[in-house]
């Protein structure tokens, strides 16, 4: 765990595995887990757009429990489609990204840039209106982006939605199925009307079954 061991080990660790794959590349792209940010959703009134950035800023600082130096931030800008703008605000705790940066260095490895894994794998549809939602099934979390008008509208991470049965490991479609409604529902008024697409990322065997058992909820 890069935010509990030694950075030294979690690099050694690292190194070892790479060298056993015989991967002699020392530039990468970092994806972060989702479960490292914190995220906040704000209304934006209008205003011009050269206030844009100092608005979101004193949002940011109200909103979040910690000081803005202490954070990376970034922001997701949206229009639903009554045509209301909102915004996506999601921070990384500085902290969490200097011990991975150790941890890299160990490693003999150069970061060329650092991003959430669901967003990397499921960017927002451009020039569209209609809303995707990705599910990213990793090793033991579960983790979903919605996206919408050109921007994120809603991310979550969730740490039980496996559990253990006679084949395995196995996602509770039941338990994201319901998950994803609440969260739609939760979204700005006409928004969740948008969402027509599910789209699954993971390994083989973790989707094919997941798809089967959440296929009824979907489809409704």
């Amino acid at each position: 765990d890069p935010l509990k061991d030694d950075p030294e080990l979690v690099g050694r660790e690292i190194r070892n595995q790479l060298d056993e794959a015989a991967v002699r590349e020392r530039r990468c792209v970092v994806c972060v887990p989702l479960n490292w940010a914190l995220t906040l959703q704000v209304n934006i009134p209008e205003m011009p757009d050269e206030d844009m950035a100092s608005f979101l800023e004193i949002e940011s600082e109200k909103g979040f429990p910690y000081a803005p130096e202490d954070l990376l931030i970034s922001c997701s800008r949206y229009r639903t489609p009554g045509e209301e703008q909102h915004a996506t605000v999601v921070a990384i705790p500085k902290n969490h990204l200097a011990l991975l940066e150790a941890a890299l260095n160990a490693a003999q490895l150069k970061p060329a840039s650092f991003s959430l894994a669901i967003s990397a794998l499921q960017e927002p549809e451009k020039e569209s209106d209609d809303g995707v939602v990705a599910l990213l099934l990793g090793e033991n979390t579960l983790e979903l982006q919605i996206s919408s008008g050109n921007g994120v509208v809603a991310l979550r991470s969730f740490e039980h939605a496996f559990s253990e049965d006679g084949d395995g490991k196995r996602v509770d479609a039941d338990l994201i199925a319901r998950e994803v409604k609440i969260t739609l529902g939760r979204l700005p008024r006409d928004v969740g009307g948008t969402v027509r697409t599910l789209r699954v990322f993971g390994r083989q065997e973790l989707i094919e079954p997941f798809l089967r058992d959440i296929r009824p909820s979907a489809s409704g």
